[in-house]
Protein backbone atom coordinates (compact mmCIF):
# COMPACT_ATOMS: atom_id res chain seq x y z
CA UNK A 1 0.00 0.00 0.00
CA UNK A 2 3.03 2.09 1.11
CA UNK A 3 4.57 1.30 -2.47
CA UNK A 4 1.41 2.36 -4.42
CA UNK A 5 0.82 5.17 -3.05
CA UNK A 6 4.57 6.65 -3.11
CA UNK A 7 4.39 5.83 -6.67
CA UNK A 8 1.36 7.70 -7.11
CA UNK A 9 2.49 11.04 -5.39
CA UNK A 10 5.91 10.38 -7.62
CA UNK A 11 3.69 10.04 -10.93
CA UNK A 12 1.78 12.84 -9.82
CA UNK A 13 4.70 15.23 -8.97
CA UNK A 14 6.45 13.52 -11.95
CA UNK A 15 3.15 15.11 -14.50
CA UNK A 16 2.92 18.22 -12.75
CA UNK A 17 6.62 19.42 -12.99
CA UNK A 18 5.89 18.27 -16.63
CA UNK A 19 2.77 20.56 -16.91
CA UNK A 20 5.33 23.57 -14.90
CA UNK A 21 8.17 22.98 -17.88
CA UNK A 22 5.78 23.68 -20.97
CA UNK A 23 4.50 26.61 -22.25
CA UNK A 24 2.19 28.08 -24.65
CA UNK A 25 0.83 31.10 -25.93
CA UNK A 26 -2.64 32.65 -24.95
CA UNK A 27 -3.83 35.71 -25.99
CA UNK A 28 -3.55 38.48 -24.03
CA UNK A 29 0.45 37.25 -23.20
CA UNK A 30 3.32 39.69 -23.64
CA UNK A 31 5.96 38.43 -26.33
CA UNK A 32 9.55 39.50 -26.01
CA UNK A 33 11.38 39.43 -29.96
CA UNK A 34 14.71 38.99 -31.34
CA UNK A 35 16.05 40.06 -34.64
CA UNK A 36 19.08 40.90 -36.37
CA UNK A 37 17.34 42.16 -39.34
CA UNK A 38 19.11 38.94 -41.35
CA UNK A 39 16.36 36.79 -43.11
CA UNK A 40 18.78 33.70 -42.52
CA UNK A 41 18.99 34.23 -39.30
CA UNK A 42 16.57 32.70 -36.61
CA UNK A 43 14.66 35.68 -34.34
CA UNK A 44 13.97 34.40 -30.71
CA UNK A 45 10.53 35.14 -29.58
CA UNK A 46 10.11 34.72 -25.44
CA UNK A 47 6.73 34.04 -24.36
CA UNK A 48 6.53 36.73 -20.47
CA UNK A 49 3.20 35.67 -19.76
CA UNK A 50 0.52 38.34 -18.72
CA UNK A 51 0.67 42.29 -18.12
CA UNK A 52 0.66 41.86 -14.53
CA UNK A 53 2.67 38.79 -14.27
CA UNK A 54 5.66 40.70 -15.48
CA UNK A 55 4.80 43.48 -13.10
CA UNK A 56 2.34 46.03 -14.98
CA UNK A 57 -0.08 47.71 -12.47
CA UNK A 58 2.24 47.33 -9.45
CA UNK A 59 4.84 49.29 -7.34
CA UNK A 60 7.71 47.12 -7.86
CA UNK A 61 10.57 46.65 -10.15
CA UNK A 62 11.01 43.24 -11.13
CA UNK A 63 13.75 41.27 -13.03
CA UNK A 64 11.84 39.14 -15.69
CA UNK A 65 14.71 36.31 -15.32
CA UNK A 66 14.86 35.85 -11.84
CA UNK A 67 11.21 35.79 -11.95
CA UNK A 68 10.33 33.23 -14.58
CA UNK A 69 8.76 35.01 -17.47
CA UNK A 70 12.34 35.00 -19.41
CA UNK A 71 12.35 31.24 -19.26
CA UNK A 72 16.01 31.38 -19.36
CA UNK A 73 18.71 33.14 -17.04
CA UNK A 74 20.48 35.88 -17.66
CA UNK A 75 23.44 33.96 -18.46
CA UNK A 76 21.69 31.43 -21.03
CA UNK A 77 19.96 34.18 -22.34
CA UNK A 78 23.15 36.61 -23.13
CA UNK A 79 24.53 32.91 -24.51
CA UNK A 80 21.76 32.67 -26.34
CA UNK A 81 21.54 36.27 -28.08
CA UNK A 82 25.43 36.19 -28.57
CA UNK A 83 25.36 32.40 -30.87
CA UNK A 84 22.51 33.73 -32.55
CA UNK A 85 23.29 37.45 -33.23
CA UNK A 86 27.01 38.59 -31.84
CA UNK A 87 26.33 41.75 -30.46
CA UNK A 88 24.19 43.48 -33.44
CA UNK A 89 20.30 42.95 -32.90
CA UNK A 90 17.15 44.98 -32.03
CA UNK A 91 14.50 43.82 -29.66
CA UNK A 92 10.79 44.91 -28.66
CA UNK A 93 7.75 43.85 -26.78
CA UNK A 94 4.03 43.26 -27.98
CA UNK A 95 1.34 41.80 -26.85
CA UNK A 96 -2.77 42.16 -27.26
CA UNK A 97 -5.47 40.80 -25.00
CA UNK A 98 -8.65 41.37 -27.50
CA UNK A 99 -12.38 40.37 -27.09
CA UNK A 100 -14.02 42.88 -29.66
CA UNK A 101 -13.19 46.90 -30.68
CA UNK A 102 -14.24 47.97 -27.22
CA UNK A 103 -12.67 45.42 -25.39
CA UNK A 104 -9.26 44.89 -26.39
CA UNK A 105 -5.16 45.89 -24.60
CA UNK A 106 -2.50 46.30 -26.78
CA UNK A 107 0.76 46.68 -26.03
CA UNK A 108 3.53 48.03 -27.52
CA UNK A 109 7.71 49.47 -26.71
CA UNK A 110 9.08 52.50 -27.83
CA UNK A 111 12.70 53.79 -27.60
CA UNK A 112 13.13 55.22 -23.66
CA UNK A 113 11.64 58.94 -24.38
CA UNK A 114 10.21 58.54 -27.98
CA UNK A 115 6.20 59.47 -29.00
CA UNK A 116 3.99 57.34 -27.90
CA UNK A 117 3.37 54.57 -30.48
CA UNK A 118 0.27 54.09 -32.92
CA UNK A 119 -1.22 51.24 -30.80
CA UNK A 120 -5.64 51.66 -31.94
CA UNK A 121 -6.09 49.31 -34.70
CA UNK A 122 -6.72 46.51 -31.80
CA UNK A 123 -8.14 43.70 -34.18
CA UNK A 124 -5.44 43.75 -36.57
CA UNK A 125 -2.73 44.36 -33.88
CA UNK A 126 -3.72 41.24 -31.89
CA UNK A 127 -3.88 38.87 -35.03
CA UNK A 128 -0.35 40.01 -35.59
CA UNK A 129 0.78 38.81 -32.16
CA UNK A 130 -1.24 35.80 -31.90
CA UNK A 131 -0.02 35.06 -35.64
CA UNK A 132 3.80 35.41 -33.53
CA UNK A 133 3.01 33.35 -30.33
CA UNK A 134 0.64 30.12 -32.09
CA UNK A 135 4.43 28.61 -32.35
CA UNK A 136 5.55 28.92 -28.85
CA UNK A 137 6.32 25.97 -27.04
CA UNK A 138 6.97 23.94 -30.70
CA UNK A 139 10.21 22.68 -29.93
CA UNK A 140 11.91 25.02 -32.13
CA UNK A 141 13.56 27.58 -29.82
CA UNK A 142 15.41 26.94 -26.75
CA UNK A 143 12.72 27.10 -24.12
CA UNK A 144 9.48 25.97 -23.43
CA UNK A 145 8.02 29.22 -23.44
CA UNK A 146 9.60 30.11 -26.72
CA UNK A 147 10.13 29.99 -30.99
CA UNK A 148 12.82 30.29 -33.26
CA UNK A 149 12.17 30.98 -36.98
CA UNK A 150 13.73 32.86 -39.31
CA UNK A 151 11.73 35.10 -42.72
CA UNK A 152 13.94 33.01 -44.96
CA UNK A 153 11.97 29.54 -43.97
CA UNK A 154 8.76 31.86 -45.27
CA UNK A 155 6.78 29.88 -42.87
CA UNK A 156 5.40 33.43 -41.56
CA UNK A 157 5.98 32.59 -37.97
CA UNK A 158 8.98 34.85 -37.68
CA UNK A 159 9.12 38.02 -35.89
CA UNK A 160 10.19 39.44 -38.87
CA UNK A 161 7.28 38.73 -40.95
CA UNK A 162 4.29 39.00 -38.80
CA UNK A 163 5.84 42.24 -36.34
CA UNK A 164 8.00 43.95 -38.51
CA UNK A 165 6.29 43.24 -41.38
CA UNK A 166 9.05 41.48 -43.99
CA UNK A 167 5.95 39.14 -44.87
CA UNK A 168 2.42 39.87 -44.60
CA UNK A 169 2.83 41.20 -41.00
CA UNK A 170 -0.12 43.02 -39.60
CA UNK A 171 1.34 44.64 -36.82
CA UNK A 172 4.09 47.28 -38.95
CA UNK A 173 0.88 48.15 -41.21
CA UNK A 174 -1.32 48.81 -38.56
CA UNK A 175 1.11 49.97 -35.70
CA UNK A 176 4.58 51.50 -34.20
CA UNK A 177 7.80 49.22 -35.13
CA UNK A 178 8.03 47.73 -31.49
CA UNK A 179 12.11 47.20 -32.00
CA UNK A 180 14.56 49.05 -31.01
CA UNK A 181 18.48 48.32 -31.59
CA UNK A 182 20.50 47.08 -28.55
CA UNK A 183 23.17 49.71 -27.43
CA UNK A 184 26.10 50.19 -25.10
CA UNK A 185 25.89 48.07 -21.56
CA UNK A 186 21.97 48.41 -21.87
CA UNK A 187 18.89 49.61 -23.63
CA UNK A 188 15.87 50.79 -22.57
CA UNK A 189 12.17 50.55 -23.83
CA UNK A 190 9.38 52.45 -23.19
CA UNK A 191 6.23 50.20 -22.42
CA UNK A 192 3.16 51.79 -23.75
CA UNK A 193 -0.46 49.95 -23.34
CA UNK A 194 -4.00 50.70 -25.41
CA UNK A 195 -7.19 50.53 -23.89
CA UNK A 196 -9.87 49.89 -26.70
CA UNK A 197 -12.71 50.44 -24.31
CA UNK A 198 -11.66 53.84 -22.94
CA UNK A 199 -9.36 54.87 -25.79
CA UNK A 200 -6.76 55.78 -23.06
CA UNK A 201 -3.25 55.06 -24.51
CA UNK A 202 -0.10 55.97 -21.71
CA UNK A 203 3.36 54.15 -20.11
CA UNK A 204 2.89 51.82 -18.34
CA UNK A 205 6.52 50.92 -17.80
CA UNK A 206 9.77 50.42 -18.97
CA UNK A 207 11.63 47.40 -20.01
CA UNK A 208 15.40 47.31 -19.70
CA UNK A 209 17.57 44.92 -21.56
CA UNK A 210 21.57 44.58 -20.18
CA UNK A 211 24.13 42.77 -21.62
CA UNK A 212 24.59 40.46 -19.07
CA UNK A 213 21.06 38.97 -20.35
CA UNK A 214 19.29 40.80 -17.73
CA UNK A 215 15.70 41.67 -18.66
CA UNK A 216 14.27 44.19 -16.23
CA UNK A 217 10.89 45.59 -15.73
CA UNK A 218 10.23 48.79 -14.28
CA UNK A 219 6.52 50.04 -13.44
CA UNK A 220 5.50 53.91 -14.76
CA UNK A 221 5.48 56.08 -11.23
CA UNK A 222 2.48 56.72 -9.85
CA UNK A 223 1.29 59.63 -7.10
CA UNK A 224 1.59 58.89 -3.79
CA UNK A 225 -1.32 58.96 -1.73
CA UNK A 226 -0.29 62.17 -0.31
CA UNK A 227 -0.01 63.21 -3.34
CA UNK A 228 -3.07 62.86 -5.07
CA UNK A 229 -4.48 63.86 -1.69
CA UNK A 230 -2.57 67.30 -2.39
CA UNK A 231 -3.59 67.30 -5.83
CA UNK A 232 -7.02 66.68 -4.99
CA UNK A 233 -7.26 69.45 -2.27
CA UNK A 234 -5.82 72.27 -4.92
CA UNK A 235 -7.80 70.90 -7.31
CA UNK A 236 -11.16 71.58 -5.37
CA UNK A 237 -9.72 75.36 -4.38
CA UNK A 238 -9.83 75.71 -7.92
CA UNK A 239 -12.93 74.63 -8.41
CA UNK A 240 -14.49 76.89 -5.47
CA UNK A 241 -12.37 80.15 -6.39
CA UNK A 242 -13.89 79.51 -10.37
CA UNK A 243 -17.34 79.27 -8.75
CA UNK A 244 -16.63 82.38 -7.00
CA UNK A 245 -15.38 84.49 -9.75
CA UNK A 246 -18.45 83.03 -12.18
CA UNK A 247 -20.81 84.41 -8.89
CA UNK A 248 -19.33 88.07 -8.58
CA UNK A 249 -18.13 87.40 -5.20
CA UNK A 250 -14.61 87.84 -6.15
CA UNK A 251 -13.68 90.95 -7.60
Amino acid sequence: MKRTTSLALATAAGMAMAASVQAQYHSGDLLLGFTSGNGFIGDLVLDLGTASSIGVGGGVTLNLNNNGNVGLSASALQNQLGSLYGSVYSFGVVGASYQNFTHGLIYGTVAQGAAAPTLANVSALSSAVDTAGQTVGDGSGPTANSALYSASQGFGYSWSETILGLGNGTWSKNGTNPDNPFTSSSTVEDLYQFNSNTGVEGRVGTITLFSDGNVVFTPAAVPEPATVSLLGTFGLIALAFRRQWGNGSIR
